[in-house]
């Protein structure tokens, strides 16, 4: 151990000059991936924060990438070289403020690790990570520069014992989850912390939502994955309050659960919709509707949605559309048409119920182009791509005229976009052929750009170029 401890300086430093030269071929070179393993090893020798600084900036941003990337071993490499440079380059940094920095490098360096530490929860799957993320978390929790500086009421350590349980495995069977502290932690979160605000604030409400937007997505444990999103309705509760609490709260606070919604909770809605698993995408339609019941008035990303709730749910679009009877659907895909194009008619006279706080102007100026193309477009091309044609065919039909509605009030890049991406499609997927070019056919049906500038333009271009 003394003869590794002498030389571990001079290693680390050739180390990480490697990995800085190898940088951009890291995750592809055989030699590197086994060097990080050899560094595991000999981390808890090193003693210069500098060059472990130099490698955990090196090597951190590598936990982001997805597992096709860097896989979850290389990843467990890296966890445990980052708890055990953790404490000794948290504790190098200087501990206050310099002038015209609301925070010291001890706490931004805190924040950055911190919120590393959380996203990896929402999307490291193996066990070995999940465990060590566990541990990282629960050091930090221990190094924590804002404990006893008045900076939050909130101390880390009952979260971690929380995400711990969490993630807390079977000791009586292997590779199978302890059911009963998973449940009784999902407990705590739902009824006893979010009863009390002062258990979890925006800072510690940060590991706990990745972890929620994790197993709600779990397709095997319904109960993992129904608890896991009612968390995530109680967050969203919790925005509400915060955001219409009178006093306004701390302003710091208020901007931290808003990025939260925006930057979690939001980017994890977009994601599951377009998920290939029917389970997912019906568990985050309601935290949808929740949302946008809940939130709507306060964030433009989901303003434009509130068009399509409505005080009685069997009248909402978001419980229609995910409705097991197929004429449910259709009908919440014909009111949705008259709202983004009211001259259409439907052949529905039941679709004209449009919902009493619904604008009466055309919704090209009140839905969003994100909101159209990241949410509703990729909820309905599942509706195409997984049905039975042939026993569907009245749900396919009614969703390829929607897509062509949606069409006709986007933007050009977004329409051409799209248009590009269904022609790609057909190429990779002929038994898909005939749908995706009705599609097709139905967006061009609903082409409604002006080509007579452009083609002033080109015959103005052609006549300076003869």
């Amino acid at each position: 151990k003394s003869t590794i401890r002498a030389q571990t300086p001079e290693l680390l430093a050739n180390i990480n000059v490697c990995f800085v030269k190898e940088s951009d071929n890291l995750t592809q070179n055989k030699v590197l991936l086994r060097g990080l393993e050899i560094l595991s090893r000999i981390s808890e020798h090193v003693s210069d924060a500098g060059n472990a600084k130099a490698l955990l900036d090196l090597l951190l941003p590598l936990l982001r990438r997805p597992a096709r990337v860097v896989s979850e071993k290389t990843k467990a490499h890296i966890l445990e070289i980052f708890l055990k440079f953790l404490e000794l380059v948290i504790s190098d940094a200087a501990e206050h403020a310099t002038a015209g920095q609301p925070e010291s490098p001890r706490q931004r360096l805190f924040t950055q690790f911190y919120g590393l530490t959380s996203f990896g929860f929402s999307t490291i799957k193996s066990r070995d990570c999940r465990v060590l993320l566990c541990l990282v978390l629960e050091k930090l929790a221990k190094v924590d520069p804002c404990q006893g500086s008045g900076c939050t009421p909130v101390p880390l350590m009952p979260v971690v014992e929380v995400v711990t349980d969490l993630n807390a495995y079977s000791t009586k069977r292997l590779e199978e989850p302890d059911f009963d502290r998973r449940l009784a932690a999902f407990s705590r979160i739902n009824d006893e912390c979010w009863c009390d605000p002062n258990k979890l604030d925006a800072r510690a409400w940060l590991p706990v939502l990745h972890n929620l937007v994790y197993f709600s997505q779990d397709v095997d444990e319904m109960s993992i994955r129904s608890n896991a999103s009612h968390g995530l309705t109680r967050f969203i509760e919790r925005v509400a309050q915060v955001l219409g609490a009178q006093p306004t709260p701390d302003e710091a606070e208020v901007q931290q659960f808003r990025s939260h919604m925006v930057h979690i909770v939001y980017v994890a809605i977009k994601r599951a919709l377009d998920s290939q698993h029917k389970v997912v995408r019906s568990e985050y339609l309601a935290v949808l509707a929740h949302a946008v019941r809940k939130c709507g008035d306060k964030f433009v990303q989901l303003g434009d949605l509130r068009a399509l709730d409505h005080e009685d749910e069997e009248a909402s679009f978001f419980f229609n559309i995910q409705h097991i009877q197929l004429h449910r659907r259709i009908r919440a895909l014909k009111r949705l048409v008259i709202l983004i194009n009211p001259d259409q008619d439907t052949g529905d006279d039941s679709a004209m119920e449009v919902e009493e706080n619904a604008p009466t102007q055309r919704a090209a100026h009140w839905f969003r182009t994100s909101t159209l193309t990241k949410l509703l477009v990729p909820l309905f091309e599942r509706f195409v791509f997984e049905s039975d044609i042939q026993a569907d065919h009245s749900l396919v039909a009614e969703t390829i005229n929607t897509l062509g509605a949606i069409g006709l009030v986007l933007p050009w890049e977004s329409y051409y976009a799209l248009l590009r991406k269904y022609l790609r499609i057909v190429r990779r997927k002929p038994d898909l052929e005939r749908p995706l070019f009705r599609i097709v056919v139905s967006f061009l049906n609903n082409f409604h750009f002006d080509i007579k500038s452009a083609e002033a333009s080109a015959s103005v271009a052609e006549a300076h170029d003869a």
